[in-house]
Order: structure tokens, then sequence, then C-alpha cells
């Protein structure tokens, strides 16, 4: 009996997307802020919560961690345009409410411009490493094709 493991591919993507939201959070952290002003200090956690809440509803709204099997690059790549413009304007809607320090804004949109590029870029790879998986044999799904008539024979050539 052969297992799919179609069913943690979402999961790991999302996953591995929190992880990369933390990671490029804490690398620009890190370049921006060499020293630690207590108050910044507790703006950033604020909005480092904030990033990861906001980009936990986004995600589980618009579901951009689901891939299709059919899904092509160009799709995938402005569903995460779209992902982050919507997160960005969400993001900088709370900061403006909470009227954070001006010293976050211009953090965040170093972290916006990071972060978009290494989303894309990792959602790509998934996509293309998705490919290579399934050309290899793996995540296959059976299908029968019932009639010979045209349809029929375009979904052979097709599949």
């Amino acid at each position: 009996m052969h297992t799919r493991y179609s069913r943690f591919f979402g999961s790991i993507i999302f996953i591995v997307d929190l992880l990369l939201l933390n990671f490029c959070f804490v690398l620009i952290h890190y370049n921006y802020f060499q020293y630690y002003d207590f108050k910044q200090v507790t703006d950033i956690l604020l909005v480092q919560f904030i990033l990861n809440l906001i980009w936990v509803l986004m995600e589980f709204r618009m579901r951009s961690y689901d891939i299709g099997r059919l899904e092509h690059i160009d799709v995938i790549f402005w569903n995460v345009v779209r992902i982050i413009a919507y997160f960005l304007v969400a993001t900088f809607a709370v900061i403006f409410v909470l009227q954070l320090s001006s010293m976050v804004t211009v953090f965040l949109k170093t972290f916006f411009f990071v972060y978009g590029g290494v989303i894309t870029c990792w959602r790509i790879l998934v996509h293309r490493l998705l490919k290579v998986y399934r050309k290899a044999g793996f995540n296959y799904r059976n299908v029968v094709i019932v009639g010979a008539g045209k349809i029929g024979r375009e979904l052979y050539q097709f599949l």
C-alpha cells in the first residue's frame, strides 16, 4: 500500500512560512538594533507577536499554503504578492492604531522587502521540489479514463 504524504505538504509549508517570518524578523532586528533600549525592545516584541498573529490569520483566510498539482509558478508568485500586500496593509494598520515608534515603521519596511523575497523564493522552491517528487513516481493518483473519444484521448495526452 502506498502512503500519500500530500496531506502533510500544507502543514509543512505553513510551519516553514512562520519559521522564515521569525528568522527574517530576528535577522533584520539584529542588523537594525545593535543596542537595546527597553522601550524599543518591548515595541519590537509586540510587533513580532502582531506579525505572527496577522500572518497566521492571513494564511488561514487565504489558504495560500495549499499548492495544487496543476498550479503554475506565475499563479504562486501572484498569490504570494497578494498575501504580502494584505499582510503589509494589515500590519501597518495595527501599528498605526497602536502608535508605535517611527523606528518600528522603518524596520518593518526593510522586513517586508526581505520577507517578501524570501517567501517568494521558498514557495517557488517548494513548487519545483513537488514537481520533481511527483515526476519521480511518488504521490501519483490513479485515474481511469472512460471512453476513447476526442476528450478521452486529450485527457490521456495531458496526463
